[in-house]
């Protein structure tokens, strides 16, 4: 692969380890300065504000255009197409964003194939979705974007009655699909659960291969394991959970021959599951130890993004009429990134205390999802973050989807990016297009 990301130790200094790049056997250290948005490939059915920012699939050559789609009047729902989207990331010097498999909102199309009826068939992989997955990945390589893609998280398996796109829309709801699982009034217990119900791994293997295959191609990807999981999946099952979905990847994505890993993989928790003495281990202890106790030469994930009170932000979500909430000032903010990276390397990772993240290569990112002010205040919390050699990942909130808020925060954003951040744009051919199955 011409153009790869991968992990490299620091000499000294924090953080322990940095993400860099090589480019055709050019290398240097990358510093991620991300916007996440959601429904970006699944097709939306309901739209979450009467003006928010739908993007849509697009042709060659793509229209780059995004001034005259940001152009309309408020009130009425704002069409971009990928083109348009990732032009607007890349003018605004933002390199990285990130999409989920099952996002938050009413959706058309997911990893799983939607069958005659309207349901789902979880022994099929969604085509539309990875022919949209697929198109947008390859916009945003051109334009030198990363994307994150995050398999699974626990607010698809919630069921909120304010939420229509949660555990009420998804595939795996026996409700919703052909195959008869799982039939539960959310999916909190039972999905991480593999081996409880007869077929949900192959249903769950499935789909994640089938993601990993249509994104492999694709130098410009990073694999999310599972957004902000907690005890209530399974004690013991979610750090199986993690360590299946960990390998099945790995499978993937690592050369026999060389050992090298074509992508990153990432990962976020709260600090409840990284403990070392909790009933069922660390979630950490399989993907950084083997099963002999050594440390992984080679992890089974790369970098981990603290959210929220993780790295300074205020525990639990203020309501949108109590935002913006103000801003924590510079020495605040860069004393709890300081002891965010240093409590991460100085973790132990096995019951005994005998090995710590510190000895695994594995970076970190700042995320402002759950962090309210890092979500009001982008332009204050990402100069921190960049200064302390950390990238930043500006993570939208339901308070900021209309067509001007987005705007906004894009440019707030972008006051923040240093110039030498900016993405670099891809010029070569690209991999052939997605062959529906």
């Amino acid at each position: 692969m011409a153009t790869r990301l991968f992990i490299k130790p620091r000499a000294s200094g924090r953080p322990r380890y940095q993400i860099w790049i090589d480019r055709n056997g050019v290398q240097q250290e990358i510093r991620f300065a991300g916007f996440s948005y959601y429904g970006e490939v699944s097709g939306l059915l309901d739209p979450p504000s009467s003006d928010f920012v739908e993007l849509m699939p697009d042709h060659d050559p793509p229209n780059e255009n995004w001034q005259v789609a940001l152009a309309h009047p408020n009130n009425t729902t704002v069409v971009m197409t990928y083109g348009q989207w990732m032009a607007f990331l890349a003018d605004h010097r933002v390199n990285q964003t990130r999409l989920f498999c099952f996002p938050e909102v009413f959706c058309d199309d997911y990893p799983i194939l939607r069958v005659v009826g309207g349901k789902y068939n979880l022994r099929r992989p969604g085509d539309p979705f990875l022919g949209r997955l697929t198109r947008y990945l390859e916009l945003a390589r051109r334009k030198g974007i990363v994307v994150q893609i995050s398999f699974a998280s626990i607010q698809m398996l919630r069921n909120n009655p304010s939420t229509p796109g949660d555990w009420k829309a998804n595939p795996f709801n026996a409700a919703n699909n052909v195959n008869g699982f799982i039939n539960a009034p959310n999916g909190v217990g039972a999905f991480c659960k593999l081996g409880a119900t007869l077929g949900l791994e192959d249903a769950e293997k499935l789909y994640i291969d089938a993601v990993v295959d249509a994104a492999k191609p694709y130098w410009n990807v990073m694999f999310e394991l599972f957004n902000e999981p907690n005890a209530n999946l399974g004690e013991l099952a979610i750090v199986n959970w993690f360590a299946a979905v960990a390998g099945w990847v790995d499978a993937k994505i690592r050369d026999p021959q060389t050992g090298l890993r074509s992508h990153l993989v990432t990962m976020n928790a709260p600090a409840d599951l990284l403990s070392n003495t909790r009933n069922g281990g660390s979630l950490l202890k399989p993907l950084l130890l083997d099963a002999a106790g050594n440390v992984r030469p080679s992890p089974l994930i790369d970098v981990f993004q603290f959210h929220g009170s993780q790295w300074g932000g205020d525990s639990g979500v203020h309501d949108c009429s109590q935002r913006p909430q103000p801003a924590s000032d510079g020495a605040t903010i860069d004393a709890a990134t300081k002891a965010a990276i240093d409590g991460f390397y100085n973790r132990a990772i096995d019951a005994a205390g005998t090995h710590h993240v510190s000895e695994a290569p594995v970076a970190v990112i700042c995320d402002s999802d759950a962090h309210d002010r890092a979500q009001d205040h982008p332009e204050v919390y990402a100069p921190v973050c960049f200064n302390n050699d950390v990238s930043y990942i500006h993570r939208w909130s339901g308070c900021y989807l209309t067509q001007g808020k987005v705007k906004a925060q894009i440019e707030a954003l972008q006051s923040a990016i240093p110039p030498q951040f900016a993405p670099v744009p891809d010029t070569s051919a690209g991999p052939a297009p997605f062959v529906p199955s």
